[in-house]
């Protein structure tokens, strides 16, 4: 599991930045009109500073010094505070050497805060610490509250984003397995892995997975095996045509009839 190490890098920084000029900005001795708009020099060497640590963190991550990666982030944090981002660093790193129930530490901060930014409160990140608390009993609230985190996440998508995909139906009273299922096709069709979208689906065997694997058959670029993609797009959507939902049968039947579903996707690929 690796971050981009730009995008690492600049989501750190430019929290910094928007903390310390939030900060100067709300001096309660300052004025309104005399608020400073630049950094000043004390403070952007600071930033240097931030920086310079944390691209030394990011290279040695990817050099796969994940102990000298994981000591420049926990100096980082000694230093300057955490931030979201080092969380999620810290969570994968000690995850991907085995420490688990030190990356449940930091998965746990970062899932719990709805305000968390720069994807850290990803469906990835979410995923992975519901199937982490799965392996634990006592944790099972917590591996349920993940996944239903991803399918809310998604419905929400769904209300700002009609037309595009529908909502992913679930109980928060299914059984974890069947939840994870069904996170595991959201967060797949998310990160554009058809094989886990696929694989969740036929573990899942209900008629909205088989409308969701046709769905995201349907995004895959015509140049990668067109004809069989659009083959399998239409038998999965079939299947799904044949569901008791309406709104699941509806969906299926719009996207093999190129209605509202796939007209509102800008990959969609003609079924003709």
């Amino acid at each position: 599991m690796r971050i981009n190490r730009l995008t690492f890098v600049a989501t750190l920084i430019a929290c910094s930045a928007a903390a310390v000029i939030s900060g100067a900005a709300n001096d309660p001795g300052s004025k309104p009109d005399e608020r400073p708009r630049r950094l000043s020099p004390a403070a952007r060497q600071r930033l240097q500073e931030k920086m310079i640590l944390l691209t030394r963190a990011e290279d040695a991550r990817g050099n796969g010094d994940l102990v000298a990666a994981e000591t420049l982030l926990r100096q980082y944090e000694a230093t300057y505070g955490t931030t979201e981002s080092v969380q999620s660093g810290l969570a994968e790193m000690l995850d991907t050497r085995g420490r688990i129930e030190e990356a449940l530490v930091y998965y746990k901060q970062l899932v719990h805060n709805p305000y968390a930014g720069g994807g850290n409160r990803s469906a990835k990140n979410l995923l992975r610490y519901g199937a982490l608390c799965e392996q634990q009993a006592e944790l099972a609230d917590e591996a349920r509250y993940a996944y239903t985190a991803i399918l809310q996440q998604q419905n929400n998508a769904a209300d700002d984003f009609a037309g595009i995909y529908p909502k992913m139906p679930w109980s928060a009273n299914e059984s974890l397995p069947t939840l994870r299922a069904r996170a595991e096709i959201i967060t797949g069709m998310t990160r554009g892995d058809i094989s886990q979208v696929r694989d969740s689906v036929h573990r899942l065997n209900s008629a909205e997975g088989h409308l969701f694997l046709g769905l995201a058959l349907l995004d895959i670029p015509t140049k990668v095996s067109p004809l069989t993609t659009k083959s399998e797009a239409v038998a999965e959507l079939q299947q799904a045509a044949q569901s008791a939902n309406p709104e699941i049968s509806s969906a299926a039947t719009a996207a093999i009839n190129e209605d509202k579903i796939p007209a509102y996707n800008p990959k969609h690929v003609p079924l003709n």
